[in-house]
């Protein structure tokens, strides 16, 4: 699949190439007609590519003919690239060497013959290929919903008392409960829209048909007063939906139904299909029949959101207590559906129901401590799939009484090829994945899905360190309305709204000031389908443990390579058909040395080593020669100086040395012509404040620096930070952490033992000595960064965020930045306030939208003065202190009207008030503190018309819990209430 977009790179670049062309002699006619022959060869290979990827699943294997084209257009690239660099400088150029174009030599025209016999080539072996897809299994198609009919009412009592299968008796009790719970005015009126979201394979099909069949809810709804059908895939379907619910309701045993139905078999009614009109009559007879009785309607497998609002309107407001229930894996549309009303969100078995559930498929009798003990690593990938424990359950009761532990282990070790194999008993599990990712349509959008498969289970990916990546290894393009930060943005919402990528369940997961996750990661078994997917497409290759997964029916060089665990250089080296040279992506975590394998990778443009232990400063010499570096990763290692020679790496865009040694940042650094974020916390090179290169700096910073993110520098003693503040013109986030220098030492005294004559004259000489130390104090600093950041808060070059950490003291700092007009939408300060700006100065700033305060000292009734801030979504207020903090936090009737996330981290919290007539929009409430006390601190929670979360502390005692599940039950939305699984880093 990445064939149709690298192809339609290099398509472009020959097309620009063979414009420069001149025709003056015949080597450069026969370059301009190779060229012309290549372009146009790709052109056409490239869209029967593109048809027939659209035409088949992700599981499909790939025609040898594409995977051919996709490496074709790889080593065109690196040949245009390679050329694209000064000879004597190796720094990047805007066109090719003007000796290829000019005095195009025979190696370069021989290159090109050697592409042009490859596309031959590629076009026997595509002739040769079937013209059906050659695929190793299809996924059976979703049937069109024809009767729309799922279950049949349990006739019996027993039945209907039957218990539901493992790990759904609580989602049930709860689902129950709402569907049968009375409105906040004490009478079930109004319709109200349950969506139940999750995940391929967590059982939402069959949390339906035990909701639908439990006696409670046949109480409430008999029979011919609840309905569940399969939602229908498009609107062509909708009609036949509908009829397949009024069948259900009765509606056909009335004498107007059942003149209805005679008609509509008539020969003439049969043969006009499910027309728009058809369907308008259906909807009315729904809508008729429906206006006065009590209904309970479940569609399983909603999809089209279009579809549901069609089908949606045919259901009468009779206030007579009805419910509709809705089941999907697509976040949006459970989020529209149920708009007003509850999204339930299901979640994985826990490790006990785990086990239950696949040892009661697989056979109570089979469970033996040494089958357990080698099902740990199967365990540990599953994560509480349901389908995936059941499909595994019957592979390995087919093993019969031959079932030993080394199965166990292998079904562990081999979880992924048995996903994308054809083993009958994990058809369902593989259709549920591969279901999940064809809805992704876009080829780059599918590689940008498969790139997430380099990353080690359990890992947690950073959103905006992803899309840099993603952007550095030309994985996203962007147009002429959409840079590529926005589309790599959209891709992955899109990514995590198809459950794909998972948001991380940890407190403080929220982004910028779009309330963008920050943190997401990727699903044990959606990694294993991905990581052999992406192997299958040679995308990348990965080695984990001393084990590698690849594609090894082809020769073709690796292009990207993951290592993970125990592996070395060695191990990397004697994996095969690997290729070193042509590998433009390595990503390691936790490994063995792997400096041998960095001097073979020429090549590399995305270098990730986070958490490898081993790296030092001996190994930066071989990384400072990979010229092509673009994204460079050496967060959590041994580093602890950067050389002079990072110079080299003109195309370097992003850098990372944070939880390093690294406290002082070369000037070479910060001057590289690319680089565009900048992560650490490093005191700014000297050099900046040399007055002979102020100018030559001056003009670099505001004319040639694409400098972004600059996160973070240390305020010592240094004031080079005026140069940049002042003059990077594009720089748009700025992390800055204030360290006072501790004042000199006095002199010390003579010795004794001295003579007198001797101490007298040292005494005199210090007296005569002027040591010219000056340091700073608290507010010259915080009023020259003041001053500085007052100028780049509005304008066309002001910065978006800005986070300031004073340690200490840091006096009116936020009223002497924060004054209209301020662009600024993201703040974060630390340290002691005297107050907070005027109310009628915080109501002017609209563009502020998130804001973290760390231990201002400031009383609660002085922090509700935030107020104000009527564009703010995100607001944490963190004291370590418990001597503030006193009185009560007021959210009063016209407060914080766009705030959507509140959190408070302390020792304790403030008590909380929300007036009765408040109209903040609060999603999330966090309350990270571990206070003892049972109360809840918190009133007018049900005043709070959008909440769905409160977090707690990691360590909140039981009866916290409990008391804020109580209160949870009462509030129409029932929130959700958990603990902070953790935190984070800082991104």
């Amino acid at each position: 699949m990445e064939a149709i977009s690298l192809t339609a790179s290099v398509i472009k670049s020959l097309e620009a190439v063979r414009n420069m062309v001149k025709e003056n002699n015949d080597l450069q006619e026969k370059l301009r007609n190779g060229l012309e022959f290549i372009k146009s060869e790709l052109t056409f290979l490239s869209s029967d590519a593109k048809k027939v990827l659209e035409d088949n699943s992700l599981c499909t294997k790939p025609q040898e003919w594409i995977l051919q084209l996709q490496d074709l257009a790889y080593d065109i690239e690196d040949f245009i690239y390679e050329r694209r660099r000064d000879p004597k400088t190796s720094a990047p150029v805007q066109v090719l060497q003007v000796a290829l174009l000019t005095h195009p030599g025979p190696k370069h025209l021989s290159r090109l013959d050697l592409f042009k016999d490859r596309i031959k080539e590629i076009l026997s072996r595509k002739g040769r290929a079937p013209a059906a897809t050659t695929a190793t299994h299809q996924l059976p198609q979703q049937s069109p919903c024809k009767s729309g009919l799922l279950v049949t009412p349990r006739a019996s009592t027993s039945a209907a008392h039957a218990e539901p299968p493992v790990g759904m008796v609580r989602p049930v009790n709860e689902l129950v409960e709402l569907l049968l719970e009375a409105d906040g005015d004490g009478h079930q009126n109004h319709v109200k829209v349950i969506s139940i979201l999750g995940r391929g394979g967590l059982g939402k099909t069959t949390l339906a048909r035990e909701l639908y069949s439990d006696h409670r809810v046949i109480e409430r709804f008999p029979r011919y007063r609840r309905a569940m059908v399969e939602a229908p895939p498009s609107s062509d379907h909708v009609g036949s939906t509908l009829q397949a619910i009024l069948q259900q309701l009765g509606y056909y045993r009335t004498w107007r139904g059942a003149i209805q139905l005679v008609v509509q078999r008539l020969p003439h009614q049969a043969a006009a299909g499910n027309d728009s009109g058809n369907d308008e009559q259906l909807k009315n007879c729904l809508q008729a029949f429906l206006r006065d009785k009590r209904y309970l309607v479940i569609f399983d497998g909603v999809e089209n959101r279009k579809v549901w609002d069609t089908i949606r309107s045919a259901f009468p407001d009779n206030e007579q207590g009805s419910r509709l229930v809705v089941t999907t894996s697509i976040r949006s549309i459970a989020t529209g559906c149920s708009k007003g009303s509850y999204l339930y969100s299901m979640s994985g078995l826990d490790s006990d129901a785990s086990a239950n559930l696949f040892w009661a498929k697989l056979g109570p009798d089979n469970r033996q401590p040494a089958l357990e003990e080698g099902l740990r690593t199967f365990f540990r990938k599953c994560d509480g799939l349901p389908l995936a424990l059941v499909g595994t359950a019957e592979y390995l009761r087919g093993k019969g009484e031959d079932l030993n532990d080394e199965h166990c282990e292998d079904v562990g070790d081999s979880l992924g090829k048995l996903l994308t194999g054809e083993e009958a008993a994990f058809a369902d599990t593989r259709t549920a994945l591969a279901r999940c990712c064809d809805r992704v349509c876009e080829p780059d959008q599918k590689m940008c899905m498969l790139s997430v498969g380099s990353f080690p289970m359990g890992h947690r990916i950073n959103r905006k360190t992803l899309i840099r990546r993603w952007i550095a290894e030309d994985l996203v393009a962007g147009d002429f309305q959409l840079g590529k930060d926005r589309v790599a943005t959209g891709y992955l919402d899109n990514l995590l709204d198809l459950g794909i990528v998972e948001s991380v369940p940890c407190g403080n997961n929220v982004g910028d000031a779009s309330n963008k996750v920050k943190w997401c990661q990727v699903h044990g078994v959606m990694l294993e389908f991905l990581v052999r997917q992406s192997a299958s497409w040679n995308f990348t290759t990965l080695i984990e443990d001393n084990k590698v997964v690849r594609n090894h029916q082809t020769s073709w060089p690796a292009r990207r390579l993951a290592v993970h665990g125990a592996a070395s250089d060695k191990d990397v080296q004697t994996a095969g058909t690997i290729r070193l040279s042509h590998i433009r992506s390595l990503t390691a975590r936790n490994t063995n040395n792997l400096m041998s394998c960095l001097k073979s990778c020429s090549r590399l443009r995305v270098l990730d080593l986070e958490s490898c232990s081993w790296l030092g400063n001996g190994h930066l010499g071989v990384i400072c020669g990979l010229l092509h570096l673009r994204y460079l990763s050496l967060r959590r290692t041994g580093v602890s100086e950067l050389p002079n020679d990072i110079k080299d790496l003109h195309c370097l865009e992003t850098l990372d040395v944070r939880q390093t040694g690294v406290d002082r940042l070369p000037l070479e650094v910060i001057t590289l012509p690319l680089l565009a974020h900048l992560f650490g916390k490093f005191e700014l090179p000297d050099q900046l404040q040399d007055e002979s290169r102020a100018g030559q700096l001056k003009e670099f910073f505001s004319q040639k620096s694409r400098l972004q993110t600059l996160s973070g520098f240390k305020v010592v003693n240094n004031q080079g930070f005026e140069l940049i503040l002042q003059h990077a013109s594009k720089l748009k986030k700025v992390k800055i952490w204030c360290e006072l220098p501790p004042p000199p030492p006095p002199p010390r005294p003579p010795r004794r033992g001295l003579s007198a004559f001797t101490k007298s004259i040292i005494t005199n000489s210090f007296r005569k000595t002027k040591i010219n130390v000056v340091v700073p104090s608290v507010a010259d600093l915080t009023g020259s960064l003041a001053s500085l950041l007052e100028k780049r808060f509005a304008g066309s070059d002001a910065l978006d965020s800005l986070s300031v950490d004073f340690g200490g003291h840091c006096q009116d700092f936020l009223g002497s930045v924060l004054k209209d007009p301020c662009a600024v939408s993201s703040i974060k300060v630390c340290g002691q306030m005297e107050t907070l700006p005027a109310s009628s100065t915080l109501e002017k700033l609209r563009n502020i939208k998130k804001m973290h305060l760390c231990n201002t000292g400031l009383l609660s009734e002085a922090l509700s003065g935030l107020h104000t801030l009527n564009c703010l979504v995100y607001l944490k207020l963190v004291e370590n202190r418990i001597s503030f903090w006193e009185g009560s936090f007021v959210v009063k009737t016209n407060g914080f009207r766009s705030l959507k996330q509140l959190c408070f981290d302390g020792p304790k919290i403030p008590d909380l008030e929300f007036e009765q007539e408040a109209k903040c929009p609060l999603v999330s409430l966090q309350l990270i503190c571990l206070e003892p006390a049972k109360k809840l601190g918190v009133t007018g929670i049900a005043h709070l018309q959008r909440l769905s979360q409160v977090i707690l502390h990691p360590d909140a005692p039981p009866e916290k819990m409990e008391a804020w599940k109580q209160e949870a039950i009462k509030h129409k939305n029932r929130p959700y209430v958990q603990k902070q699984p953790g935190s984070s880093e800082e991104a």
